[in-house]
């Protein structure tokens, strides 16, 4: 089996699934590589497949399938509560704005929210700062959420960019991604 010298190959019964592992998000490959062959010799190459985008900015907003995600606004929530942020941290808030333009109820969650560092380290929300959270919670069609998702991170980040993935959409689909300033 071949692959360009940028994938990674995984041998499946009688082919051959490559990815190329270069985006921004460790966990999900920005292209997908072309499944060939149904013997031993598979070959595959890198498709086309879907691309991969700049992050968007504060204020801007990122149509995905059925949805809409926007980057309102983001703060330092500063002492949230005793112990929070722990020593070499600092709590900060993302503002989304989701707007279901789907036909059918959308699961909104600020756990859907993940902020990669320049380190490319990955923080979940700490669903405690800035207040009003985005609210867990089944949206209408037609439908907006807006809140908070707070993250608890080191003061030492200089960098970083927020991923909002819905499960519902699916695998292949690619998220929202924003620069955040800091």
């Amino acid at each position: 089996m071949t692959c360009s010298t940028s994938a990674r190959c995984l041998p499946l019964i009688g082919f051959a699934l490559c990815c190329d592992f270069r985006d921004a998000a460790p966990e999900r490959p920005s292209n997908l590589v072309a499944i060939a062959g149904s013997s031993g010799n598979a070959t595959a190459t890198v498709s086309s497949g879907p691309t991969v985008t700049q992050p968007a900015r504060r204020g801007e907003t990122v149509p995905l399938p059925g949805m809409t995600v926007r980057f309102i606004s983001q703060r330092d929530c500063g002492s949230v509560e005793p112990g929070l942020p722990s020593v070499g941290h600092r709590v900060i808030a993302v503002e989304l704005e989701i707007t279901n333009r789907s036909a059918t109820p959308l699961l909104v969650s600020p756990s859907h929210a993940t902020l990669i560092d320049d380190q490319r380290f990955r923080y979940t929300t700490s669903l405690a700062g800035c207040t009003p959270l985005l609210e867990p919670a089944p949206l209408l069609p037609s439908g907006k959420s807006r809140g908070y998702v707070p993250f608890e991170i080191p003061t030492s980040t200089v960098a970083g960019m927020l991923v909002y993935e819905n499960p519902q959409l699916g695998v292949l689909q690619q998220p929202a991604r924003f620069t955040l300033d800091f």
